[in-house]
């Protein structure tokens, strides 16, 4: 396997990131279509896209799955979950909502891996925890009104 050198690389990330950010932008200009209607395109349209690229490029050796069929299905799960609660939160809260709880998901990771995975939360995880949950307390209240958030602590 050959890598690509580091500029291609990154301007496949930014687009990549491009395409992806912009989703939730078109789907609020969707008029008329459900939820699971544009998941269901969204889908399609990129498993037609990756199963062409594929064919292509004759890297019929991906879709050898083997042993990883559980795990390829879980990913799939997860991900419909995941499309199916952040267009949903875009219908019912709003776009930046929607991006705000979307990206909030290191905050859960951190705070269940020690449950689920039996990891140790260290002290570089604990100030990252902070320093999450201080952007988002700034997205949330841009004024600087903090005196709610004195009364729950």
């Amino acid at each position: 396997m050959q890598l690509k050198n580091g500029r291609y690389s990154y301007l496949e990330l930014v687009i990549a990131c491009t395409i992806f950010g912009s989703s939730g932008v078109f789907f609020k200009h969707v008029r008329g279509m459900g939820v699971s209607s544009v998941i269901f395109y969204r889908l399609l349209f990129g498993f037609s896209l990756l199963v062409t690229y594929l064919l292509i490029t004759k890297k019929y050796e991906v879709f050898r799955l083997g042993i990883k069929k559980r795990y390829v299905l879980l990913i799939g799960v997860f991900n419909v979950i995941t499309a199916y609660a952040y267009f949903s939160s875009i219908t019912y809260a709003g776009l930046s909502t929607a991006v705000l709880l979307l990206y909030t998901a290191p905050v859960y990771v951190t705070l269940m891996s020690p449950l689920i995975l039996g990891d140790r939360i260290t002290r570089r995880s604990m100030m990252s925890l902070f320093l999450s949950l201080a952007g988002i307390l700034l997205v949330v209240m841009p004024v600087g009104d903090f005196s709610e958030v004195a009364t729950i602590l």
